[in-house]
């Protein structure tokens, strides 16, 4: 994971030992991230792993309209792509909703970095799945994530503008 600090807002129990983690990621005070990770509690490992994302806080809102406007999905029984957000020129992330033998065919929802580079074009591991008996509780959750982020964001902008005015005040006086 990139560096940051890292404050846990919301959960989500997907087994006994696997759980989907929604975390704000404080930069110097200065930018904030969503991170949406899956963390493991076993006998063999504890921890957060690399299936997850970090999002910046237009990505969420993006993620959150994509996720708005999905209906009666769950009785489909192939793949296919719900939406897409750009990341960059050669990085998008893709959501879809799964039911395959991957996800042992219970209707699910797979948001997924993917890439095209010169020598591989396609999915990376940097992603989460998560079934779609779930999505309230995500919605919930990213919701949370997002005032987060907003509240904190405009926290620090009220700060820089209060600092400036106490700078300007100053220099009138002297």
């Amino acid at each position: 994971m990139p560096k940051g600090e890292y404050t846990c807002i919301e959960k989500i129990q997907l087994t006994t030992s696997k759980e989907l983690h929604f975390q704000l990621v404080d930069q110097n005070e200065e930018k904030y991230y969503g991170d949406i990770r899956r963390f493991i509690d076993s006998h063999s490992f504890t921890g957060y792993t690399k299936k997850g994302v970090q999002f910046t806080l237009e990505q969420l809102k993006s993620l959150r309209e994509v996720l708005n406007n999905i209906n009666e999905i769950e009785n489909r029984e192939n793949t296919f792509e719900i939406g897409s957000i750009p990341i960059s020129d050669s990085n998008s992330l893709i959501i879809q909703f799964k039911k395959d033998k991957y996800t042992n065919n219970i209707p699910s929802i797979d948001i997924r970095k993917h890439v095209e580079l010169s020598d591989y074009t396609g999915f990376t591991k940097d992603g989460f799945r998560f079934p779609l008996k779930h999505r309230d509780k995500f919605m919930n959750n990213l919701e949370n994530l997002i005032f987060e982020i907003e509240k904190r964001t405009n926290a620090n902008q009220k700060s820089k503008d209060d600092s400036s005015k106490i700078d300007q005040i100053k220099e009138n006086i002297i």
